[in-house]
């Protein structure tokens, strides 16, 4: 008897449990599900699940299945919770539930209970990144969110990119601010028609530091110019190809980086 492995198991599971949803949850409202399960972005990979479910391709489970495999690979207590999400959302008939039940079994984390069908797993959110719960706007949140796809997903060079541009549209945003269409030279160029690369904007923010003193007097010359070393850390990971940047580094600079986070906004905040 051959013996399978976890992701094997996994796999069996989801190529099983995606034909179950097609015979018995085919109306499943994949956008809302993956919403709450905070894997909209993996779901935005994969479109034929939703275009299938919409003309009847027959290619629906297969499509189901890249979407599953891949959450599981992202982090299996999601795609558990997914599995939960998926069928809690409609009453299921004694057949189905029997099926559902031999399915599960794949599923070393499952457990199931048949009276009410209820599946209760033990279910850990991944972790965060950025901590911050009072965003600015809706750009940041995005943002944010997306930071901490990256970290969980372990992908060094992007969580690089992307922190890099969290403290590069705070500081636009804290000098747009404060000095207004006035002063817009601190940080816009007006003849290019863009705003000022990073560095100068450090620069501007260095130089004006002791206008926000009213505000905190910790904005100053170390802490700009810690700041810079998150650009350059972004800097190495979108233009250099020989790098090391590892998840490591940036799990231990995880507490640094979320004060400087917060430290920024409640500056924004209070300008």
């Amino acid at each position: 008897m051959i013996e399978l492995n976890k992701k094997q198991k996994n796999s069996m599971g989801i190529m099983r449990f995606s034909r179950f949803v097609e015979r018995y949850l085919y109306d499943t409202d994949w956008n809302l599900i993956a919403t709450c399960c905070g894997v909209s972005e993996i779901l935005n990979k994969y479109e034929r699940v939703t275009r299938a479910q919409t003309f009847g391709d027959p290619d629906y489970p297969t499509a189901i299945s890249r979407f599953l495999i891949d959450v599981f690979e992202y982090n299996e207590a999601v795609g558990l919770l997914l599995i939960n999400e998926i069928v809690s959302q409609d009453t299921l008939n004694d057949e189905a539930k029997i099926e559902l039940n031999e399915i599960l079994t794949f599923f070393s984390n499952g457990d199931v209970c048949v009276s009410d069908y209820t599946l209760s797993f033990n279910v850990s959110e991944p972790e965060k990144f950025i901590t911050l719960t009072n965003y600015p706007d809706d750009f940041y949140k995005k943002l944010i969110d997306e930071i901490n796809f990256q970290y969980s997903s372990k992908h060094p060079m992007s969580l690089s990119i992307l922190i890099r541009k969290l403290f590069e549209n705070l500081i636009i945003d804290i000098l747009r601010k404060k000095y207004g269409t006035q002063e817009m030279e601190e940080y816009y160029n007006i003849v290019k028609r863009r705003f000022h690369d990073f560095s100068l904007l450090l620069k501007n923010l260095d130089l004006n530091k002791s206008d926000f003193h009213y505000i905190s007097s910790n904005l100053n010359k170390e802490l700009i110019a810690e700041l810079n070393k998150y650009r350059e850390y972004g800097n190495s990971g979108a233009h250099s190809i020989d790098v090391d940047l590892r998840i490591e580094n940036f799990a231990n600079d995880k507490t640094d980086i979320n004060h400087k986070v917060i430290f920024l906004v409640r500056i924004l905040n209070n300008i």
